[in-house]
């Protein structure tokens, strides 16, 4: 937000991502952990959508609804909101 004046617009959040080689029809992927609905999966660069190409309900893995290609990669990027401190 170069040049901008005001206050940040809140909440704030972080981010972390999961990146894995897949192997031949690898459906289950084991991520660092995340909620659900606070995520975004990419095969191959290509966004996938939750409850059609995948399902993430479980808060750790990812399962995808077609096997992988060997060597696809899939990427999971998980946010998390927090709240600046008022100090």
């Amino acid at each position: 937000m170069s040049g901008y004046i005001g206050t940040q617009p809140v909440p704030q959040a972080t981010q972390t991502r999961d990146s894995f080689t897949c192997t031949a029809g690898q459906t289950s992927f084991a991520t660092g952990g995340y909620t659900p609905q606070f995520l975004d999966v990419y095969l191959n660069g290509i966004f996938l959508n939750n409850g059609t190409d995948y399902t993430a309900g479980s808060g750790s893995d990812v399962i995808l609804t077609l096997g992988a290609s060997a060597g696809a990669v899939l990427e999971v990027v998980v946010y998390t909101t927090f709240a600046l401190a008022n100090v």
